[in-house]
């Protein structure tokens, strides 16, 4: 598994975009945790991209495993997403190119 300071290295895009791996607040139940502040699971990688259009918060893998009640989002959802490419467009907007892992 490619780490947070791997992906730096090779993706991260000076004041646009950088990655971080998810840690939880302790003693925080997951159930309890806000989806928005993507704290149901320790360990996945997050892309944050803040530019002058739009900052995001991008979850490199979205399956929820260990509760089977959340929405199920098809197969994208279930596999982790390998970064590709990433880079700033001529009017400033970050791109950054995934791709599905199909195995590990």
């Amino acid at each position: 598994m490619t780490t947070a300071v791997q992906l730096n290295t090779q993706f991260g895009v000076q004041d646009q975009l950088f990655f971080r791996e998810n840690t939880p607040v302790k003693g925080t139940p997951p159930d309890t945790r806000p989806a928005g502040g993507l704290g149901a699971a320790s360990g996945l990688i997050i892309a944050e991209i803040n530019n002058r259009q739009a900052s995001a918060s991008l979850c490199l893998q979205g399956a929820h495993e260990s509760n089977t009640t959340f929405p199920g989002h098809g197969y994208a959802r279930t596999v982790p997403w390998q970064v590709v490419e990433s880079s700033t467009e001529i009017n400033g907007a970050t791109r950054l190119t995934l791709r599905l892992v199909t195995s590990i």
